[in-house]
């Protein structure tokens, strides 16, 4: 056979596969938007600094060096201040994650600026690691800045400064790991649900498995909760064994509780399992079902606080961000392991996975209910 015969029927199959692709449209356009999602969420989260992170301000001094310190610091395009009464104010905000750090000017602060040290009080929230040494290296930089011009004598140069004493309400030995980890997980079930789910009952269409359970006296009720009961069963264990090896091999502290924690990883595995109806039902084949699948589960992580935090992206995919089921899934993992927080005090997250577990799996039973 010569090389004429090869390319003839080479391009008989390539015919024949462009032909198949031709008939399922949407795969190409998943294939084709996928990448470009991808590119767009790390170019625009990574792309530069966090700007506007809202930041309380305490300034108990209240003169003329406070006020020219707080211009300043309100002249920085990257933080955000709100003048605030007292520190127990400040606090309950920073609890309520509206603000994301404090900074206090003493008594004082005036008096020995130029002179000797002035202090400045910076409390940080450490389960916000991106955010927390972002706000840390911009409050450096100014008061660093500031101190030099505002130095009165040339033989206090170099002791006349103004120190940034740090602390932290949460998390103060955290890591970056200590920030990922709660959300890798959160991604691992999102991940390892959905394409378990496409095994599930797409290879099974297509090995034509169910066709024979559907033959069955089996209601599509019963089918629907066998397959739910199994999913259960395979994927609440899964994440058991990859939450203890993650904080294993990590060396992650969990301050909260465990059982906190496996709770949210329920609600989380319901909603994809609802979500993994919700596509397979009308999927033929795996080859459909991957790429449908991936921009479900892949760019949400990027946008949903997993990796980078949410304040990083652009203003409509941060607000697009608290649609999505994963933002609240790493935001309730993190919030137990990094502050100890208990389930009434992760209540708005709760709430929201449940109304969501709800809403998938009707969804993927009025989906399946119709498909089969």
């Amino acid at each position: 056979m010569g090389i004429r015969e090869d390319f003839r029927h080479a391009k008989t199959i390539a015919k024949k596969d462009l032909r198949e692709l031709s008939k399922v449209p949407h795969i190409y356009v998943a294939l084709t938007l996928f990448p470009l999602i991808m590119v767009s969420i790390i170019a625009w989260g990574f792309g530069g600094d966090i700007d506007h992170i809202k930041v309380g301000l305490v300034d108990e001094d209240k003169t003329i060096a406070s006020i020219e310190f707080t211009e300043e610091l309100q002249a920085s395009k990257t933080l955000d201040l709100i003048e605030l009464n007292g520190l127990h104010q400040a606090r309950k905000l920073l609890e309520e994650e509206k603000i994301f750090g404090i900074i206090v000017l003493p008594e004082g602060f005036g008096n020995n600026l130029g002179v000797s040290q002035s202090k400045v009080l910076l409390y940080l929230d450490g389960t916000q690691y991106t955010v927390m040494n972002i706000i840390s290296r911009k409050v450096d930089e100014i008061s660093g800045r500031y101190s030099i011009s505002v130095v009165k004598y040339p033989e206090t140069k170099n002791k006349a400064s103004i120190v940034v004493e740090k602390d932290y309400f949460y998390g103060g030995n955290t890591e970056y790991l200590d920030f990922i980890i709660p959300g890798g997980i959160a991604f691992a079930i999102a991940v390892g649900v959905m394409f378990r789910m496409g095994d599930t009952i797409v290879r099974e269409r297509e090995r034509g498995t169910i066709q024979r359970i559907l033959i069955t006296p089996a209601t599509d009720r019963a089918i629907i909760m066998g397959k739910t009961l199994s999913s259960l069963a395979i994927d609440v264990p899964r994440a058991f064994i990859v939450t203890i090896l993650a904080f294993s091999i990590f060396n992650i502290y969990l301050r909260g509780s465990f059982i906190s924690l496996m709770i949210i990883e329920i609600l989380a595995i319901l909603i994809f399992i609802g979500l993994g109806f919700l596509i397979s039902s009308r999927i033929t084949s795996m080859a459909e079902y991957i790429p449908i699948a991936m921009p479900l589960t892949v760019p949400p992580a990027f946008i949903s606080g997993v990796f980078f935090p949410i304040e990083a992206l652009p203003w409509i995919l941060n607000k697009f961000a608290y649609l999505l089921p994963l933002t609240y899934v790493a935001h309730a993992l993190r919030l137990i392991t990094i502050k100890g927080y208990g389930l009434t005090q992760i209540s708005t997250d709760i709430v929201a996975l449940t109304i969501y577990a709800i809403i998938a799996m009707a969804l993927g039973t009025i989906s399946f209910q119709r498909e089969v």
